[in-house]
Order: structure tokens, then sequence, then C-alpha cells
């Protein structure tokens, strides 16, 4: 399956070793995932400005992750569903690659559920259905 990871995701896997970083590594072994340029630039400003990691730190951890994952540029504007602009790059990132799901812990893309045919699931979710 093909699974957009959000940038929440991508975070709270890699800063805290909770049930999401356990999600993230079952995704990685079994599933194509997903990310897109938007997504790893955000990735990267957030654990500078908010977290103060490493600039060596975090390219390791980019670089990782292009070399695990597809990593696609969407081309045309993203879709104006959500009121974030920033969660209307990840639908068009899923719609972009034709993704199966999104795994995102934002709450304003859970409560849409699916955007065209791909499912929005938390990593709660994700947990349940294949870790359990």
């Amino acid at each position: 399956m093909k699974i957009v990871l959000d940038t929440n995701v991508l975070l709270s896997s890699y800063l805290f070793q909770g049930y999401t970083a356990e999600v993230f590594d079952h995704v990685w072994l079994n599933h194509e995932i997903i990310l897109s340029e938007w997504i790893l630039k955000e990735f990267r400003e957030v654990c500078s400005r908010k977290f103060k990691i490493k600039e060596s730190e975090i390219l390791e951890v980019l670089d990782h992750l292009r070399g695990g994952a597809s990593v696609y540029q969407p081309k045309g504007p993203p879709p104006k569903i959500c009121s974030d602009p920033d969660d209307d790059n990840i639908l068009h990132i899923a719609e972009f690659a034709k993704a199966d799901w999104i795994l995102s812990g934002d709450s304003d893309l859970l409560k849409l559920q699916q955007f065209q045919k791909i499912e929005i699931i938390s990593p709660r979710e994700y947990k349940l259905k294949f870790l359990v």
C-alpha cells in the first residue's frame, strides 16, 4: 500500500519513542511511504526552529527518509479543501501519488476521514488495525 506520512507523524516518530515510532517502523517495513518535497521542507524547518535540532542531525534523517521513501513534487496547485493550506499540501501529494492512505495526527485532516478514495487515519488507528 502507498501511505503518505504527514509531517506531524514524521516529527512524532523521530522525536518521541512512543506508539507513533512503532507505527512508523511498521509502515517503513511493510508499505511504500510517500513524501513530498514540501513535507521534507516542513519537517526540516520545524526540527530546526521549534526543537533546535542540529542541522547535521536533520540532514541525516532527511537522507534516511529520501533513501527509503518515494519523494514526489506534485504538479499544479493543491486543492482548497481544508481551513489550513498546509493540510491541502498533504491531500495534494496523496492525490498526485495515488496513495491508498494518509497517516496523520492532524484533527482537521482526520475529520475528513477520506479524500477521494484515500482513507485518512491516525497512527493510533493504524496500530489498532495492524499491530495489536
